[in-house]
């Protein structure tokens, strides 16, 4: 399959539908074209359309059932994985997918080794965001 999105976020295993719907937002307001969901079922509640605040009118969201797979489907994208272990200094090229891992393993491993890992430069000695927090910073950087 190919796709013609300039700039996407895939969702590896977020599940937390306030940090869904939090990104969601976020990738409008950032200009992404598309979000990927790692989610088995097209379902959306309509708390949920409403936290994600009109960012379903201006970013393309999908769910897909398995993130692997999808990715093997992306030919010419760039894929980008925020992870601790990243570099801070990244030149991102386009087409591109940012990956957000899930709250509580983060990103599988399967997908870090396709992708360059980004790293957000923490100021202090507290390490770890909220997923939609690191996906709202690595959104800035693109």
């Amino acid at each position: 399959h190919s796709f013609s999105f300039e700039k996407m976020l895939l969702l590896d295993g977020v599940t937390d539908v306030h940090n869904i719907a939090a990104i969601i937002r976020t990738a409008a307001f950032f200009n992404f074209d598309a979000c990927f969901i790692e989610k088995k079922k097209e379902e959306f509640s309509p708390d949920f359309f409403r936290l994600a605040s009109g960012g379903f009118e201006h970013t393309k969201v999908f769910c897909i059932p398995d993130s692997i797979s999808f990715l093997k489907k992306l030919k010419n994208y760039s894929l980008y994985a925020m992870d601790e272990k990243g570099s801070e200094q990244v030149t991102f090229s386009y087409p591109l997918c940012l990956i957000i891992g899930s709250e509580d393993r983060g990103i599988s491993f399967a997908l870090k080794r396709q992708s360059h890992l980004v790293k957000i430069p923490a100021k202090g000695s507290f390490t770890t965001l909220n997923a939609s927090v690191a996906a709202a910073l690595a959104m800035s950087l693109v």
